[in-house]
């Protein structure tokens, strides 16, 4: 019987191999891909600074696109600051709204800024979970009101039928 080969490639007490021995040392080396990225990230570090340079002779030829391409690897982009606000954001919404809406009127204040502040003093208070008492007396009336003109059209429709025009 042949024996079974020797374990050339150290392995821990569970069966895995040991960190930094590969159970395939002769395998691909790393970095010698030939995935697309691999060959245009090899083209890139050979062509680098031409490429660049060519980039910056476009832009100053009026090139808008090469120069946003090198902006944006070059320069943050500029993100909206905004100024503090000066407004009593407490209180229900509504009354948080009415004096927005006097902000914006009064110019000290744009109509996005006071959205988004009210979004997020909406979002910040807690939903109104109180119970509006039920006014029986008025669903009363309101289910009268109903059944009357229910039975009215029932009347309508049976008179309606005796003189022949419904079927």
């Amino acid at each position: 019987m042949p024996e079974p080969p020797t374990n050339q490639h150290p392995r821990d007490a569970s069966g895995k191999f040991v960190p930094g021995k590969s159970g395939n040392p002769k395998g691909r080396p790393t970095g010698s891909g030939s995935s697309p990225g691999v060959r245009l990230r090899r083209l890139i570090a050979q062509h680098g600074d031409e490429l660049v340079q060519a980039l910056i002779g476009q832009a100053k030829q009026g090139d808008t696109v090469a120069a946003v391409a090198l902006l944006d690897r070059v320069v943050a982009r500029l993100r909206p600051m905004s100024e503090p606000v000066g407004i009593d954001v407490t209180g229900d919404r509504q009354a948080v709204a009415d004096r927005l809406l006097q902000a914006v009127s009064a110019g000290e204040l744009s109509t996005e800024t006071a959205s988004e502040l009210l979004a997020l003093v909406g979002s910040a208070q807690p939903p109104d979970t109180s119970i509006t008492p039920i006014d029986f007396d008025r669903l009363d009336e309101l289910y009268n009101k109903a059944m009357q003109a229910s039975d009215a059209d029932q009347a309508r429709i049976e008179a309606e039928r005796m003189a022949g025009l419904r079927g």
